[in-house]
């Protein structure tokens, strides 16, 4: 397939509507995420009531709910994985440390695993070359599913060809209606930029077919620098489109909004003056300095009556419904109910092993997502090797690799808690002195029986100085000035 065969197929795949419904939506996710929900809290009110309710009710759009599930399943890359390089000398661990410290990847992987949290389980992961002041530089970054487009092969479930360009929810199939073709048209068109990237080329192009690069092969020699982590799917690319802690994170905010209109209408009482229509007073004044007059007629049916009508609105039992809804709603994302609540409160633990269980749950719930990133850290590796190959950084062994362990967690015992350990294990004889102190003290056998022989010292010295002044009492009947 040639390069402007590849453009009009990639064209023709970036505008047609299923793809614009799929990154609406990837839209949508990323909007929510960052904290723009407020729109979306509106439009939802507004479709389910009326645009003129919608602009009354005080919009509630700061619980995030979404931001907070997302962090909170995105654990791996929180605590530094533990990167080990075979095959390399000292000098090339050097290189290699170094560069992983300069292109940030913990934090780039933080953010893939945020975003594949956020995007039901798929991410993409770009390494590209950048020059940068004449200097070819190698960069990363994670990509977000509405930036991205791609041509399926043979297997649905993989991409041949992938572009990369800024969503535009305006540039659709519209910009290339044959009958109506305008200069203006051609204009917008040009505006747009894309990046491909296939087993054989690598180039920009524009909206117009124009080809912006000088070279269109891939340099990689047939490697294509796009690392996918994704579950399982379901013969399509991509997996699913709707993302319901999105959704549910909108008609929270919604639910939100209305109860404070209930509560902002609750705290105002309506006068109301009810009489027979001829005994109706023409002006009335209410205030704290007015006195109303009322005028009865006893002779006529009817009484003249002044109050406040007050609502009665149950706010106790809405609240409580709510959280009733979100504790569900947790819980049928594995997570903890109290995780967000509406009421003051945080997670106490009694001991150190009731946190540890609690640390090992969330844990358990991330082992197939650390399956995923450990495959994408070894396909990372070798694109990076691939690429300070090509610009003639470094060349190091293809038969190196990199294995990563990620941190488990670790028990949080108190002091007392472990003492209580240590002196149970001496009782049963499973440890001795020098393996308690390793323990308490967090140091290695070696170090702890050095501690343990300078304690025996320190011992003995108190037991002699003992001694000799037991000694001194006895053979005079005095003791020292400075003991009682």
């Amino acid at each position: 397939m040639t390069e402007q065969e590849l453009i009009k197929k990639a064209l023709a795949k970036i505008t047609h509507q299923n793809e614009l419904k799929r990154k609406e939506l990837s839209q949508t996710e990323w909007d929510i995420y960052t904290g723009n929900i407020n729109p979306y809290v509106k439009e939802s009110i507004a479709n389910r009531f009326s645009h003129k309710l919608a602009e009354e009710v005080p919009i509630i759009s700061a619980v995030n709910l979404l931001k907070k599930i997302v962090n909170q399943k995105a654990s791996l890359y929180k605590s530094e994985p533990d990167r080990k390089f075979s095959d390399l000398s000292d000098e090339q661990q050097k290189f290699v440390d170094e560069q992983y410290k300069e292109l940030r990847v913990d934090y780039t992987m933080l953010e893939a695993n945020k975003l594949f949290e956020l995007q039901k389980e798929q991410t993409h992961i770009l390494i590209e070359s950048v020059n940068n002041d004449g200097v070819d530089e190698v960069k990363m970054r994670p990509i977000k599913a509405h930036h991205l487009s791609i041509c399926e092969g043979d297997n649905p479930e993989k991409a041949d060809v992938y572009i990369f360009g800024a969503y535009d929810r305006n540039f659709n199939d519209s910009y290339y209606d044959s009958e109506d073709d305008t200069i203006e048209s051609s204009i917008e068109r040009g505006k747009k930029k894309f990046v491909l990237w296939s087993k054989d080329y690598h180039f920009m192009f524009d909206g117009n077919y124009n080809i912006l690069t000088e070279e269109t092969a891939n340099e990689l020699g047939g490697i294509i620098p796009i690392v996918e982590i994704s579950a399982m799917k379901d013969f399509l690319y991509w997996r699913e489109l709707t993302n319901d802690v999105a959704q549910f994170c909108i008609d929270y905010n919604v639910s939100l909004s209305m109860l404070q209109q209930i509560v902002e209408l609750s705290s105002f009482a309506q006068a109301y003056l009810k009489s027979p229509e001829n005994l109706m007073p023409q002006v009335i004044e209410v205030g704290a300095n007015r006195i109303l007059k009322l005028v009865t007629n006893p002779d006529q049916d009817g009484d003249v009556e002044f109050g406040y009508a007050s609502p009665n609105a149950d706010i106790a039992s809405a609240q409580a419904f709510q959280e009733s809804i979100l504790a569900q709603f947790l819980s049928s994302q594995g997570l903890d109910a109290n995780l967000i609540s509406g009421k003051a409160q945080s997670d106490k633990f009694n001991s150190g092993v009731e946190r540890l269980l609690s640390m090992i749950e969330k844990f358990e719930a991330s082992k197939e997502v650390q399956s995923l990133f450990e495959k994408a850290e070894k396909n990372i590796f070798e694109i990076l090797k691939a690429w300070w190959d090509v610009l003639g950084i470094n060349t190091l062994p293809e038969q190196s690799k990199v294995s990563v362990s990620y941190a488990e967690p670790q028990s949080l015992l108190s002091e007392i808690e472990k003492l209580d350990i240590a002196e149970r294990k001496i009782d049963m004889g499973v440890w001795d002195e020098v393996k308690a102190i390793s323990f308490l003290e967090n140091v290695d056998e070696d170090v702890a029986r050095t501690m343990a022989e300078e304690m025996e010292e320190r011992l003995v010295k108190k037991e002699a100085d003992g001694i000799s002044i037991r000694t001194d009492i006895i053979e005079d009947g005095s003791q020292p000035e400075d003991r009682p």
